[in-house]
């Protein structure tokens, strides 16, 4: 399987980009969709709901459950929205167990 993971700073158009891939029909999965599901659920701001899952969940919580969202049946798959290395390298480790 072939993953794209878009990093970048605010502003930085990680959207864009991502907007670009639905274009070219890939499916993408937004790590920030995470967040505001837990936001959704609890009730808490989005930054609050984000220490909230790091902090249960290790520096590679929200990424772990973005792995839960990527279609099992695509031969390729964009992740928008990495904040950490620690979450690119959740996803690297993933793939190598998992060879497609």
């Amino acid at each position: 399987m072939l993953v794209i993971v878009i990093t970048g700073l605010p502003g930085s158009g990680k959207t864009i980009a991502s907007d670009v891939a639905k274009e070219l029909g890939l499916p993408v999965v937004t790590m920030g969709d995470v967040i505001r599901d837990e936001t959704a659920k609890s009730g808490i701001s989005s930054s609050a709901a984000s220490v909230i899952l790091r902090l249960r969940g290790g520096t590679r919580a929200i990424a772990y459950k973005t792995l839960e969202k990527v279609p099992k049946q695509s031969n390729v798959v964009v992740i928008d929205g990495a904040r950490s290395i620690r979450e690119v390298e959740a996803i690297e480790e993933h793939y190598r167990r998992r060879p497609c």
